[in-house]
């Protein structure tokens, strides 16, 4: 049995090569992640949308904007690595995330 602690990423990248190796004949342009902002913002920070944060907590919002490009870049490094010879696709974030400081 194994103990190790698997993040995110790692299993956002699982089901990146499973819809690449799936459908990647048919799809010519990917989208890792839509509206990354929405979730971090409105879901972490303000509590619009799911999971429902709480306002005040920013450091939820930049985790979870972290997370997901961490996600999206793991996804990326699976298809260039497995897939782009076979594939002539374009992957892409459907928003980037600009913080304003």
């Amino acid at each position: 049995v194994s103990h190790h602690k698997k993040y995110p990423r790692e299993y956002f990248a699982l089901y990146a090569e499973a819809c690449f190796a799936n459908f990647g004949d048919r799809v010519q342009r990917w989208i890792t992640i839509n509206e990354p902002l929405q979730t971090a913002i409105n879901g972490y920070g303000i509590g619009i949308f799911a999971p429902g944060g709480c306002q005040g907590e920013t450091a939820r919002c930049y985790l979870a904007a972290h997370h997901q490009i961490l996600a999206h870049a793991a996804a990326v490094d699976v298809y260039r690595r497995k897939f782009k010879v076979r594939f002539s696709s374009y992957m892409n974030c459907l928003e980037v995330l600009i913080w304003g400081v």
